[in-house]
């Protein structure tokens, strides 16, 4: 399995509802049926113009021709992209959204509790629901209702009848504040403790990024304000990073300040089931490039 490069990042990704049968032409002349074993959700990534000559781009080229021609699998890390930015369970003490009304399934989600009349979420953020282990994005912006009422989402992957989220269920987005002093360091260790006092949705393996901390322990501010990876999950709440570099010269029990936000992001694994050839542009730059994506079993 490949480690898919991210050196170049994507300037849109879109979730299509529907992608039917996909059959291209292969480089020997003979039809191709890309691989429909993988059944999860599908999307489409679409990049800017890109430099020609440039070493990165070009290394993106490969893979990408590479895994579509082989149908191999690849890791991919989403930027989740944190919008609003509004904290749950932190500031303003009103941004607790919440769903609204039990039993609903497909796109559409009905929540409640957001600020009034703000944009609290845009395409592609990325959300979780209490009680349920599926990471949603919405694919579409979305402004609260001018007076607290329901407020609808429009969501990628759709819940599916039978597993739907609970009336009331806490909606917790891509971006929050954590608690006050979440970070946790030992003397002599490169390894980080983050706690807080509600659930972080993420996983061993997935990335976050941490902002808004102080020096804690040794470690200066701006090593502990970047992307980690999580490397073990005590529990709901918590989770460990290791951030390299020298070792923290003191054990600080909690520290970082009280304005420390969590970015999440997710890993996915995924096959690639079609792209538009990239096309030279002008001054030897390349447009045009969009890749068609199926998360992996």
């Amino acid at each position: 399995m490949a480690a898919f490069p991210r050196t170049v990042k994507p300037a849109s990704v879109t979730y299509p509802q529907n992608i039917g049968s996909l059959i291209s032409v292969g480089q020997s002349g003979g039809l191709q049926t890309r691989s429909q074993v993988a059944q999860g959700l599908i999307w489409q990534e679409t990049w800017p113009a890109l430099p020609a000559g440039n070493e990165d781009v070009q290394e993106l080229l490969v893979t990408i021709q590479n895994l579509y021609n082989t149908g191999a699998t690849c890791t991919l890390t989403q930027y989740l992209l944190p919008g609003s930015g509004l904290p749950i369970n932190g500031s303003p003490a009103n941004c607790k959204p919440v769903v609204d009304g039990a039993s609903q399934s497909g796109t559409t989600l009905n929540t409640d509790a957001w600020p009034n009349s703000e944009g609290v979420l845009k395409a592609g953020d990325a959300f979780t629901i209490d009680g349920i282990d599926v990471l949603f994005r919405a694919t579409a912006d979305v402004t609260s209702h001018a007076s607290g009422g329901t407020t609808a989402i429009s969501i990628m992957p759709p819940i599916v009848a039978g597993s739907s989220p609970a009336d009331g269920a806490a909606i917790r987005v891509a971006q929050f504040l954590l608690q006050a002093n979440p970070i946790a360091t030992v003397d002599d260790s490169t390894i980080i403790t983050v706690a807080n006092n509600a659930s972080i949705p993420t996983a061993v393996g997935h990335t976050v990024v941490l902002s808004g901390s102080a020096a804690v322990g040794g470690i200066s501010a701006d090593r502990l304000n970047t992307t980690m990876e999580v490397i073990t999950k005590p529990d709901a709440n918590t989770f460990t990073a290791d951030i390299g570099g020298a070792d923290a010269t003191s054990t600080v029990s909690a520290g970082g300040g009280s304005s420390v936000v969590v970015t999440l992001r997710a890993s996915v694994t995924a096959v690639i089931l079609d792209y538009d050839g990239a096309v030279a542009g002008p001054s030897e730059y390349i447009g045009g490039l969009s890749v068609t994506f199926q998360e992996a079993p």
